[in-house]
């Protein structure tokens, strides 16, 4: 067997370490990947589940704006027909 210099013997254990360094980075890379993908499952569940109550909200608000132009119209029925209550009296108490 050929003795190898020193030099290449560096090189390779450089190598080495090299090769084991990407290995480690690649491993744990996929690991942070992974928890990641959960960590946005979990985000995408919120950002939904808050959608799903600003529409329930919205349809609150739509109805309760319908509710209140209602009461306003009823409002006016009420004292129109006071009015007309009022003008019957008086057309009655003059006989």
């Amino acid at each position: 067997m050929v003795p190898m210099p020193v030099s290449v013997i560096g090189i390779l254990l450089s190598a080495a370490g090299v090769m084991i360094t990407v290995i480690t980075i690649i491993k744990t890379n996929a690991q942070n990947q992974q928890k990641m993908e959960s960590r946005f499952d979990v985000v995408d569940v919120r950002i939904q589940t808050l959608s799903d109550r600003v529409e329930k909200h919205n349809g609150v608000m739509e109805r309760t704006f319908r509710l209140e132009e209602n009461v306003r119209e009823n409002s006016r029925d009420i004292a129109e027909l006071k009015t007309d209550v009022r003008e019957v009296k008086q057309y009655i108490m003059r006989g």
